[in-house]
């Protein structure tokens, strides 16, 4: 994010957030362990917007807002508050004031899909069973799911992105 945060800047981070919320949370399917959705969009251009630091903010208001809004019967859990702001932090790592290839910028969004989606998601969603739900899942019975997901969403996200950075 700018040194200066000016209303032009907060007025593009709500803006954002609440693109973000109805792609998530409105729009989209799954439930709380499995989500395919259009988030991922919203994610990238914050970062792309504010940097890293700007990216992963936006992310983590936009997960604590979508979720008090419309949690559709889920408790918020902060762990995964953290996960979303890694993806805004490594969005904009990635895409803030640098120049990229289709090829990096596909391999480096795999790579934080599936460490971030699907493994530390997925300890997340364990933890997140067995405290709130108070029903344990077994940790690969919820990866198998997110796995499944994975292979929708995953190049989904490569091309959307790719797409995005090119216009």
């Amino acid at each position: 994010m700018s040194k200066k945060i000016n209303t032009r800047t907060l007025t593009a981070a709500a803006l954002i957030i609440a693109l973000h919320i109805v792609f998530v949370r409105l729009v989209s399917l799954g439930n709380t362990s499995v989500r395919i959705s259009l988030g991922f969009f919203t994610t990238a251009v914050a970062g792309m917007i504010f940097g890293p630091l700007g990216g992963g903010a936006v992310a983590a208001i936009a997960d604590i807002l979508g979720t008090i809004l419309f949690s559709k019967g889920e408790v918020y859990f902060f762990p995964l508050t953290i996960s979303e702001f890694l993806y805004g932090f490594g969005f904009g790592m990635i895409l803030h004031n640098k120049s990229f290839s289709a090829l990096k910028l596909s391999i480096l969004t795999a790579v934080q899909f599936i460490i971030i989606n699907l493994f530390i998601n997925s300890v997340w969603l364990y933890f997140y069973f067995i405290m709130i739900v108070g029903s344990p899942r077994g940790y690969w019975v919820i990866f198998s799911g997110r796995l499944a997901a994975a292979l929708i969403n995953m190049p989904m996200q490569i091309i959307g992105i790719n797409l995005i950075c090119r216009y």
